[in-house]
């Protein structure tokens, strides 16, 4: 009895200890930082589709890639800094646990061949892949989507390992590396699919399109496999080039690493044994959600959420379409679905990707309102040459003319599009855009002309009193310009710009990567300064306010800028405006004078930010006076008489003074 006890009480103090040794040999716990980072910095174009592909990613991985929502960290618009406060998180997540644990980190942005780049602060390779191997994980999966991220696969301390060839249990430990393009290589964004190309097919195929072997998971190498074919094919038809994907796996132990479950309960479309050719899938949002090709006997699974999708299959030059709706859990069989022949066009959408549209094609339509208008369903997309309305009207396509009295909507237009309110275009204008209010749209491939124009891209111009544009390639000519990376011309009152390769020309000039600074100084004629200027490294514009301490005076200038090492030598000109003391005389009346200035002077820094002005300048005085005769007050009625003339007067003397640099060099 007493052999019994003892051996029970010694069966109840080891059970925490098997529990404990259970819970470190269980299945392992995923983790997950999902980063996204449209803005790279001033002087790179800000991405459209970083944030979208990493909220796209991150819902694969709750849905079917094995991570509890606590588990994962979603970074929208990251910074450096939120980046590593992420990364803290998860690390202190996987210390609360005793199972073994898994991480993946994807990212989607700018980098280049040292780093990420998000706004202007980068965190290079090294530094980001010593972080993530310190975490107590068994595998780490780094996922990059950027431009040169396969720099990240050669940096110190990885060698490039031959892809998984073999399948089984998991049992594997390491680190994994998977980037969008080798290390001197552009990644690329499709408008068309609301996407970056490697995304959309990593995506497609982590939800079922790369399962090549029909086992229902989909493992690293097959995940890799799959964007990496894809992405070559579709890229090689793109102005920018051919993407090529890059590895880096240095896992150990037996089997693939699985990224996703499609047995895991989820809705899915499946595509049967007698289906083959080039299936696409588009949410009602718009989107394209997956799209592959089938070509095996096998059925084939993808796991989808749920709502309701647009399915175009492609047979050589047919197409195919069905609408279908995925409730929760819910499988739909392709083969249920009624596939209606439609007609197709093939477009040329902006980076040269070609994606079939389906068009209702007239030579004239008039519509009074906004018709309804699907963008999920591809037979709701109608077109014509001319399309008229006396209040606001839309139409998907238009080649020829758009006009609207009131306001004009449009997603794709040739030609010219007139309103006298708006015009509103979702997509690509090629031509004129003209409104009498303001014009938006995304691209212009011509001329916008209206009290207001906007557009995210401007290949042509853009004419009105305000004008923007993320990306100009031409001329803005407004009161106020404002654009990001600027090839061409701005010429206004105000003009903003991240960076130019061109001319800008206003009295206020603002460029992110170019010079700002504030300057005071001091002239022989006793006048003291208080100048701000502006501009890019080789040219400036420069607004003067000062005073002699009796007189205000105010002036602008033009001027160019030689950088010579750490400082510049300056030559400006233009003209101000001051009254002169000399000119009171009770005969005559003393008027503003116009003063033409030439400025040459070298600017020496003293300190961080901080510059001393040395020059020298030339004043030229144009002035003209009035005689008055004495006015008798005495008299109702009063006589003037004049005798106006100019005066000139020209000095030469220093100038002095400093000036703080809040952006650009010297």
């Amino acid at each position: 009895m007493k052999g019994f006890r003892l051996s029970f009480i010694l069966f109840l103090a080891l059970i925490p200890f098997a529990s404990l040794s259970a819970a470190k040999d269980g299945p392992p716990r995923r983790y997950a930082l999902v980063v996204g980072a449209n803005n790279g910095g001033l002087d790179r174009p800000k991405l459209r589709f970083a944030d979208r592909d990493a909220e796209a990613f991150g819902r694969l991985l709750e849905q079917i890639g094995g991570v509890n929502q606590e588990d994962m960290r979603l970074l929208r618009d990251s910074t450096r800094k939120s980046l590593l406060q992420g990364l803290a998180e998860i690390g202190k997540l996987m210390q609360q646990t005793n199972r073994p644990s898994e991480f993946v980190f994807y990212y989607s942005g700018h980098s280049n061949e040292n780093g990420l780049l998000m706004g202007n602060e980068i965190y290079s390779y090294s530094d980001l892949k010593a972080r993530i191997q310190g975490l107590s994980a068994k595998v780490k999966v780094l996922v990059l989507d950027s431009c040169n991220s396969g720099a990240l696969t050669t940096t110190k301390g990885g060698t490039k390992q031959e892809a998984f060839l073999f399948s089984g249990v998991h049992q594997s430990s390491g680190f994994a590396i998977v980037t969008s393009s080798s290390a001197d290589e552009a990644s690329q964004e499709s408008e068309r699919l609301n996407a970056s190309f490697f995304t959309h097919f990593l995506i497609s195929g982590l939800r079922g399109a790369a399962d090549s072997n029909r086992d229902k998971l989909v493992t690293l190498n097959e995940a890799y496999q799959h964007a990496y074919s894809e992405t070559l094919q579709r890229t090689a038809k793109t102005r920018v080039g051919v993407q090529h994907p890059s590895y880096d796996f240095q896992l150990k132990g037996q089997g693939d690493l699985v990224l996703t479950n499609l047995r895991k309960p989820s809705s899915s479309l499946e595509v049967p044994r007698n289906l083959v050719g080039r299936f696409y899938l588009k949410a009602l949002s718009g989107s394209f959600v997956a799209e592959f090709d089938k070509k095996g006997p096998d059925p084939q699974i993808l796991a989808l959420e749920s709502g309701t999708y647009e399915l175009i299959q492609s047979s050589g030059d047919r197409y195919f379409v069905a609408r279908f709706t995925l409730a929760d859990n819910q499988r739909v069989s392709v083969g249920n679905l009624k596939l209606l022949e439609v007609p197709a066009e093939q477009v040329m959408t902006r980076g040269d990707e070609t994606y079939p549209v389906f068009l209702e094609k007239t030579l004239y339509r008039f519509s009074l309102w906004p018709e309804p208008y699907d963008p999920g369903h591809f037979q709701d997309k109608r077109y014509a040459n001319i399309h008229v309305t006396p209040l606001v009207g839309s139409i998907p396509r238009v080649t020829g003319a758009g006009i609207g009295l009131v306001g004009h909507v449009s997603e794709e237009a040739e030609g010219v599009i007139a309103a006298l309110g708006f015009s509103y275009n979702h997509r690509t204008v090629y031509g004129l855009q003209l409104s009498g209010g303001f014009n938006s749209t995304d691209t212009i491939k011509g001329l916008q002309f209206g009290s207001a124009n906007a557009a995210r891209q401007t290949i042509g111009g853009q004419l009105g009193f305000f004008n923007s544009s993320g990306e100009l390639r031409g001329v803005q000519f407004g009161l106020v310009n404002i654009a990001g990376p600027v090839t061409g011309f701005q010429i206004g009152l105000v003009n903003v710009s991240n960076t130019i390769e061109g001319l800008s020309l206003a009295p206020v000039v603002f460029i992110r990567s170019g010079i700002f600074r504030m300057e005071s100084w001091t002239d022989s004629l006793g006048f003291a300064y208080l100048s701000l200027s502006t501009g890019p490294r080789y040219y400036y514009t420069s607004l003067h306010f000062g005073s002699n301490g009796k007189y205000p005076a105010a002036g602008f200038t033009f001027g160019f800028r030689l950088p010579l090492a750490s400082s510049s030598l300056n030559i400006d000109a233009g003209t101000y405006l001051h009254r002169d003391e000399q000119q009171e005389k009770p005969k005559y009346e003393a008027k503003f004078l116009s003063v033409r200035r030439l400025r040459l002077f070298y600017h020496m820094p003293i300190a961080e930010h901080y510059a001393l002005i040395l020059g020298v300048s030339e004043v030229r005085q144009i002035f003209s006076h009035k005689e008055i005769s004495r006015i008798d007050p005495q008299k109702s009625l009063t006589f003037e008489s004049s005798d106006q003339g100019d005066f000139e007067r020209r000095h030469r003397g220093f100038v002095l003074g400093f000036s703080y640099l809040f952006v650009g060099g010297a």
